[in-house]
């Protein structure tokens, strides 16, 4: 009888326990993906360009500089090559979707295509076209471009008889000689962060017109400037 009892009790302790293991795991889900899925495409080139610091992704972002979510984008065998990257568990603390360049703090550095971002359902699918995410097209995006062009082109002249627009701002820095530094430096010379004198004048204020103050709160676009000159200037 003693036997009998003990059978019923087990079996009933096995039948309970498997009815709790049966709910809780769907309530937890762990086994669904939250979040959006998206599919980006883009015919890319210039990702080698970058120091091993810095990263090309598709990333999403709030309402901050740093990214929510990322994922890197893969070299292409061929420059300009078509590729396709996968981002999974976009959520909607997500605003923006961005094919971008990060610092290893996932703060955004550069953008080459943006979006506005809304979650979905089914799978989205972006193209961004045609890319240059080379170091040096992302200091004319978020450096020059942002700072430096009211003077230095966009009207009919340019101060100094600098250049900053594009098309314009490489030949006009790299290897060419600054007309304004006692010392006979070039602008930029590539490899040499200490003689280059655009470095001189962000910094130090080595010209006769005050610049020190344009990257004084962005240290990480002075940063961006020194790796591209310590990189060959490329």
């Amino acid at each position: 009888m003693k036997k009998k009892i003990l059978t019923i009790l087990l079996l009933f302790l096995w039948g309970f326990t498997s009815c709790d293991d049966g709910k809780i795991y769907p309530e937890d889900n762990v086994n669904g993906a939250e979040g959006s899925t998206l599919k980006i495409t883009a015919q890319i080139s210039g990702v080698t360009s970058w120091p091993s610091s810095y990263s090309v992704v598709v990333a999403g972002f709030g309402d901050s500089d740093y990214a929510i979510i990322s994922k890197g984008i893969p070299t292409p065998q061929i420059e300009g090559e078509t590729v396709s990257v996968v981002l999974s568990g976009v959520t909607d603390k997500v605003e923006t979707v961005e094919l971008c360049v990060i610092n290893s703090l996932r703060k955004r550095i550069a953008t080459f295509y943006k979006t506005d971002f809304e979650v979905q359902a089914d799978t989205i699918y972006m193209n961004a076209g045609v890319v240059d995410a080379g170091i040096f097209n992302g200091i004319q995006q978020t450096v020059f471009n942002g700072y430096c062009t009211n003077c230095h082109g966009a009207s009919t002249s340019a101060a100094g008889g600098l250049y900053l627009t594009e098309g314009k701002s490489y030949a006009a820095l790299v290897n060419k000689e600054a007309v304004s530094s006692p010392d006979g430096k070039l602008l930029v010379k590539p490899s040499d962060v200490e003689n280059s004198f655009l470095l001189d004048v962000l910094q130090e204020g080595a010209s006769k017109h005050y610049h020190t103050d344009i990257l004084s709160g962005s240290p990480e676009k002075i940063d961006l400037l020194k790796n591209w000159i310590e990189g060959g200037a490329i």
